[in-house]
């Protein structure tokens, strides 16, 4: 299958690129303040509406589960998340406006769907704010202030159900856990729990392995792992495996790697490792995607980064992953395809092939410039090169 080339009509930087829930849809964020919805399929796209109310850069966007309705949250330079409700069809409206943060909001994660419609929010105030819908359409606040004194970098949430715990009668979890990871500028990793309605820090001391910024924290999926996960990356140049394998156990780190340089997105893949790679979890060899990166000089751009787990990346294509997210790549359950921010404002949409044909990827974020190309040598193989030499 062919590449798809896709204008995402931004006029600067694309920050995030995310697929819905069924890889119909991708919904862009961009520092032209605007979102862009686009309609993909395996032949075409189509422009289907541009979100506008924020008065900043829009740093990341992320779709809710479908069972609450087609709705979007982003957060923004300006401070302020906004949830976006679609009506009619590509009419969509600002269902409600978040403006409790005095900074920039630099993440932003729904909950498991199991736990109803929660969004975590982590800014450069230093707090995290939980949004909860309630019934009557209204939302409700819980905040967490001075999580990160320097300010919050990243939010992943756990899974609704811990490790070994069992399912109840018809679909609902027994024991639902509330829990969601933090990264900051203080150099920390912090779990949160809820208890009895208040956001309490779940570990003790906070995670302190890195020695400087953690740029991204995510938790990884419960299924087949004996241990609860957690993978955090840090501008020190170190992705770190948290593992606690019981409440109240101390949570234990080990470095994956060091990749000399700053590392700033860390995923999982959602079902690939759990049935094939569970015995590698613990060390950190579960199907994860993550984007090490390596700067060189090249002309045009100050730095040149290498995305340099390529091969992995490969492997969770094979065993089709139900959503594989790196950063502001991700792969969509049915489309099966990649999807890159790049700098002239496009990106492109890799098909799910044995052979791939040979792609230049430039992405451009608020922290970096990278160019990438892409390349097969074999069947069920893919390698990165690089057009400047480190």
């Amino acid at each position: 299958m062919p590449s798809l080339k896709v204008e995402s009509g931004h006029q600067d930087t694309v920050h995030a690129v995310v697929m819905d829930y069924y890889g119909r849809r991708m919904a862009t964020a961009s520092s032209d303040t605007t979102i862009k919805i686009i309609g993909v399929n395996t032949s075409s796209s189509q422009h289907l509406a541009t979100l506008t109310g924020h008065q900043g850069p829009v740093w990341q966007v992320a779709w809710a589960h479908p069972k609450f309705g087609s709705l979007l949250a982003s957060c923004s330079y300006d401070g302020r998340v906004i949830i976006w409700k679609e009506g009619n069809q590509n009419e969509w409206t600002q269902a409600h406006v978040f403006d409790d943060h005095k900074s920039s909001v630099n993440s932003i994660c729904w909950a498991p769907h199991e736990l109803g419609l929660s969004l975590a929010c982590g800014s450069s105030d230093g707090n995290i704010s939980v949004f909860t819908a309630r019934s009557d359409g209204g939302w409700d606040t819980t905040r967490i202030n001075q999580a990160h004194p320097v300010g919050v970098t990243s939010v992943s949430w756990a899974p609704a159900m811990a490790p070994g715990a069992l399912v109840g009668s018809g679909s609902h979890l027994a024991d639902p856990v509330q829990k969601f990871v933090s990264g900051g500028c203080d150099n920390t990793v912090k779990v949160w729990k809820l208890y009895n309605g208040t956001w309490t820090m779940d570990c003790f001391p906070a995670l302190q392995m890195h020695s400087d910024w953690v740029r991204d924290v995510a938790w990884a999926p419960n299924l087949g792992l004996p241990k609860s996960t957690i993978a955090s990356a840090s501008q020190d140049g170190t992705v770190i495996i948290w593992t606690v394998a019981k409440e109240g156990d101390q949570w234990e780190g080990k470095i994956l790697m060091d990749f000399k340089t700053p590392v700033w997105t860390v995923a999982w893949s959602l079902t690939g490792h759990a049935s094939s790679r569970a015995a590698d979890a613990e060390e950190a060899e579960a199907i994860s995607v993550i984007r090490g990166m390596r700067a060189a000089r090249s002309a045009g751009l100050e730095r040149v980064i290498l995305f340099t787990d390529c091969r992995r990346l490969v492997r969770a294509f094979e065993l089709g992953s139900d959503d594989l997210s790196w950063g502001s790549l991700t792969l969509a359950p049915d489309m099966l395809g990649l999807a890159s921010s790049f700098t002239d404002f496009r990106f492109r949409y890799i098909s799910r092939s044995l052979n791939f044909e040979a792609h230049a990827l430039a992405a451009k974020g608020p922290f970096f410039h990278a160019i990438s190309i892409f390349e097969p040598l074999e069947a069920n193989s893919l390698v990165n090169s690089a057009t400047a030499a480190l």
